[in-house]
């Protein structure tokens, strides 16, 4: 019984200390910026997504008026108020470097 328990015990033993190997360093870069649509009328909504690559990502999000949902490389905005409106994405990687860019979405 022993025989075969104590082999047992030093593989799994060993399979446990098997070392976590990091994520690869991929350097930060945004590609582009793109909405399903420039325009939409009042209290429409429109896709935006961001084409990012890098290694632990991290999206935000800011705009002059209404409203987003959705986070990560994908949200809808809403607006009632007709004009031109800036949506700004912001990216910052795990080694802190940071990207912007912007698109305008007007409401008619």
């Amino acid at each position: 019984y022993y025989i075969i328990l104590l082999p047992l015990l030093v593989l799994l033993s060993l399979s446990s200390c098997k070392k976590q190997v990091d994520e690869e360093y991929q350097p930060l870069v945004f590609v582009s910026l793109f909405s399903s649509n420039s325009s939409m009328s009042p209290g429409g909504d429109v896709g935006i997504t961001a084409d990012v690559t890098g290694t632990q990502v991290k999206y935000y999000w800011s705009y002059n008026s209404g409203t987003i949902t959705g986070g990560g490389d994908h949200i809808q905005y809403t607006n009632f108020v007709q004009g031109s409106h800036l949506i700004i994405c912001t990216v910052v990687d795990g080694a802190g470097e940071v990207e912007q860019k912007e698109v305008t979405i007007t409401v008619q």
